[in-house]
């Protein structure tokens, strides 16, 4: 149904955002991980979870912040430009 679907629009909505940062986002949590030693005590599957999680949450960050912003500030000034 619908609260299904909205969570999937959403993800599509984000996912160049997602695809631009994700591998930087996975590489500075792999080590802030390493760094904090976490790897031995959660195990490989966990970390995989964790920074999957981090991509995806960094896509999303990216695309609220930054790309809707920049997508409606560009679509007003093609408006103002062009609509006489």
């Amino acid at each position: 149904g619908p609260r299904v679907r909205a969570p999937i629009v959403r993800l599509g909505d984000a996912s160049y955002a997602i695809y631009l940062i994700h591998l930087a986002a996975i590489l500075a949590a792999a080590r802030l991980w390493s760094f904090l030693g976490a790897g031995a005590s959660l195990g490989s599957i966990a970390a995989v979870f964790v920074f999957g999680l981090v991509g995806v949450a960094s896509g999303y960050a990216l695309h609220f912040a930054a790309e809707r912003p920049l997508a409606r500030a560009a679509r007003d000034l093609r408006t103002r430009m062009f609509e006489r």
